[in-house]
C-alpha cells in the first residue's frame, strides 16, 4: 500500500487554462456564422441575438465553474453526469457513456469546421479555388494534430500565444 496516493499534478497556469478555454468556446464559430445571420436577418438587429447569446454563455460559464469547484476531477462532464445519475443504476453508467460517445464524434467535426472556416477566410487574403480550400483545411487539421501532440505545459503556452 503506497504511503502517498497519486495526486493530480496541476501544470497549467490560470492564464493558460483561460486561453485554452476561450479558444475552445469561441473558436471560429462567430466568424463563420455571423455573416450568415446578418444575411438572413437583413438588418442590424442581429446584435441583440449576439448579446443574448453572450449573457447565456456567461450564465453557463458560472454553472460550469461551480460544478468544477464542487467536483474537481479530471474528466469534467463525464464525472458530472456520473455524479448526477449515481442514484440510478443503469442511467448512472449510460449517461456518461453516451457523453463520451457523442464527444468522440463531435470533437473531430468541431476541428474540421474550424479548419474549413479558416480556409474560407484565408481565401479573402489569397484567392484560392474550392479544391485548394479543401487542401488548406486538411493541412490545418494536420498542423493542429502536430501542435497538440505535446506536453500540456507547452500546449498552455501555445494557447496563450494564439
Amino acid at each position: 500500500m503506497p504511503k502517498n496516493p497519486p495526486s493530480l499534478h496541476r501544470s497549467m497556469t490560470l492564464l493558460q487554462a483561460t486561453a485554452i478555454n476561450m479558444i475552445d468556446m469561441v473558436g471560429i464559430g462567430p466568424f463563420v456564422t455571423m455573416p450568415l445571420v446578418i444575411g438572413l436577418m437583413g438588418n442590424s438587429y442581429f446584435i441583440f441575438a449576439w448579446i443574448f447569446g453572450a449573457l447565456v454563455s456567461l450564465i453557463d460559464a458560472m454553472i460550469w465553474a461551480e460544478l468544477g469547484a464542487a467536483y474537481p476531477m479530471a474528466g469534467g462532464s463525464y464525472h458530472f453526469l456520473k455524479e448526477a445519475y449515481k442514484g440510478y443504476p443503469t442511467m448512472g453508467r449510460l449517461m456518461p457513456f453516451l457523453y463520451i460517445w457523442q464527444t468522440s464524434i463531435q470533437a473531430p467535426l468541431v476541428v474540421a469546421s474550424g479548419a474549413i472556416g479558416f480556409a474560407q477566410y484565408f481565401s479573402y487574403l489569397l484567392p484560392i479555388n474550392p479544391f485548394e480550400q479543401k487542401m488548406l483545411s486538411g493541412a490545418i487539421v494536420i498542423l493542429l494534430v502536430i501542435l497538440l501532440y505535446r506536453k500540456i505545459e507547452t500546449i498552455g503556452k501555445i494557447g496563450v500565444a494564439l
